[in-house]
């Protein structure tokens, strides 16, 4: 499991006087996610574009019928 880390304890990690005590599992709230176009994948797309990370709305086909 990789080690999330909030900015109070990046010192302390990267001193190297964090020890196995004190990493805990994050908070569930910590870590946001959101769908991103599918040119974020692709070789060809500007390093410096950031539409690529901008949230965008599932095509109709995607969502879920009610």
């Amino acid at each position: 499991m990789p080690a999330l880390l909030k900015p109070g304890q990046f010192d302390t990690w990267l001193n190297g006087e964090m020890g196995a005590k004190d990493l805990k599992p994050i908070d569930n709230d910590y870590l946001q996610r959101w769908r991103v176009s599918k040119r974020v994948n692709s070789s060809r797309a500007d390093a410096e574009d950031h539409s690529l990370v901008e949230s965008i709305e599932p095509p109709a086909t995607w969502r879920k019928q009610k």
